[in-house]
């Protein structure tokens, strides 16, 4: 009698099992999709803008019975799959971590703008999630500019009534002033004078709250604004513009200074060959400390993150980046 190779059974054994897996496996449900970046705002996936997947986004699926059936994170192109316990129907819930809080729910999309979906079935593919950074884009073809130019003499001087920070539509043509008036460009309006913020440089738009914030910058022959060296003043874009508050570093980090003196003097002293004449060089009119001044006190510029709720500054006298909740 001829006896079977006890190897041979176990590998049978063990192909047999295989095959079975194999083809349970192919029978289990799954939902699947794609979280991407909804650049233009509509909701849908498009190939024009080119609009990438969005990695570490947590996808979770509840059964009716509000019961964790499986859970995951989008991969580094975006996609996801899940396989959920049991039977449909599912919620599908789609969480932003903390670090991934520039993006929000795309507001325009009736169909992926949603970070929960409800899933008749345990079968279910492009269940997508779009997210959307709103300061990269605007749905309107003509959108608002906003500027700002600086003024000789200080802030309480013959151009304190001018406007400095001036919007503008985007698409305007022919907007000139001339050089002798200084007055408002043909087609902008006025959002902030000379008297209200004195000079800036730096421009932050807060679009959801229709709000900008402009800090204060040191330039030789232009003075600051009532805030000092340390000033960001928050201003409402609507209409003419209204200063609605101010934000002040020293006030904040208890630092008097903290972002430099004024070193302008606007008064006028006696020249060479007579007559008077501003020279701005320090306090005093003494040394050249209002030279050595520009980029070494004051602000730089001033951003605010996608979300719209960070602002951030830098403090050019200490070289240190703040981040301010706004």
């Amino acid at each position: 009698m001829m006896k079977k190779n006890p190897f041979q059974i176990m590998l049978a054994c063990t192909m047999l099992t295989c095959a079975m897996f194999a083809f349970s496996n192919t029978l289990q449900a799954q939902i699947s999709g794609t979280v991407f970046r909804d650049v233009n705002g509509n909701g849908a996936i498009d190939v024009n803008p080119i609009e990438p997947g969005i990695p570490s986004i947590t996808v979770n699926v509840y059964n009716a019975a509000d019961i964790l059936a499986g859970s995951t994170i989008s991969t580094a192109t975006g996609t996801y799959t899940i396989t959920p316990t049991g039977a449909g129907p599912f919620r599908v819930e789609f969480v932003i971590p903390a670090a991934q809080n520039v993006f929000e729910p795309s507001g325009s999309g009736n169909i992926y703008g949603s970070s929960v979906r409800f899933i008749a079935t345990a079968t279910q593919a492009n269940v997508h999630f779009a997210l959307f950074q709103r300061g990269n884009y605007t749905q309107s073809t003509n959108p608002s500019v906003v500027v700002s130019r600086m003024l000789e003499g200080a802030s309480t001087g013959t151009f304190t009534a001018q406007p400095v920070i001036l919007k503008a539509k985007y698409l305007s043509t022919g907007n000139t002033v001339t050089a002798a008036s200084f007055g408002l460009p043909t087609g902008a309006t006025q959002l902030a004078t000379m008297g209200q913020v004195g000079t800036i440089y730096g421009i932050a738009p807060q679009n959801s709250k229709g709000k900008i914030y402009a800090g204060a910058y040191q330039k030789r022959y232009t003075g600051f604004g009532p805030g000092g060296p340390a000033a960001i003043y928050q201003i409402d874009t609507a209409g003419t513009g209204t200063i609605t508050g101010t934000i002040n570093l020293s006030t904040l980090t208890g630092t008097p200074n903290v972002a430099g003196t004024d070193q302008h003097d606007f008064t006028a002293r006696a020249r060479a060959g007579g007559g008077t004449e501003v020279f701005d060089l320090g306090p005093g009119g003494v040394g050249f400390t209002n030279f050595t001044a520009a980029g070494t006190m004051s602000l730089g510029d001033v951003e605010i993150s996608g979300d719209e709720k960070t602002l951030y500054t830098v403090n050019l006298a200490t070289k240190q980046i703040y981040a301010l909740d706004v």
